[in-house]
């Protein structure tokens, strides 16, 4: 038996509140996107080469078009993307979060230390 396909949005088409609201209602959680659409997207979690472990893009990386042929070349047909269209939700948070230096949680509470008590030694 073959599954059934429901057809939302038109190629093209923008997304309203709306319309998102009706989406969301719907139950829908997969979005057929060609390659001209994830371009410049940001991945949602981290991307791995399940044979070698690589890291292939890393949560809030920007998708290129050399990363889409990497992921196409190993199969992978599902990607999970941030939602921002640049116009109603913005990347804020992301460009905050890829412009910080702590690469885990005892550098940021280090950092967060020498903003609070600036004249005390720091381990």
């Amino acid at each position: 038996m073959q599954k059934q396909v429901k057809l939302f949005l038109k190629k093209g088409q923008k997304i309203t509140p709306r319309q998102l609201q009706k989406l969301e209602e719907d139950k829908l959680r997969l979005i057929h996107a060609d390659d001209s659409d994830l371009e410049g997207a940001y991945i949602a979690s981290d991307l791995f080469n399940k044979d070698t472990g690589e890291v292939l893009l890393e949560v809030g990386q920007e998708i290129t078009k050399d990363k889409l042929e990497e992921i196409d070349a190993l199969g992978i047909k599902s990607l999970p993307v941030l939602c921002i269209d640049h116009i109603n939700v913005g990347p804020y948070l992301r460009n905050t979060l890829m412009a910080d230096k702590n690469k885990n949680r005892v550098d940021a509470l280090v950092d967060i230390y020498r903003v609070l008590r600036p004249g005390e030694p720091h381990p």
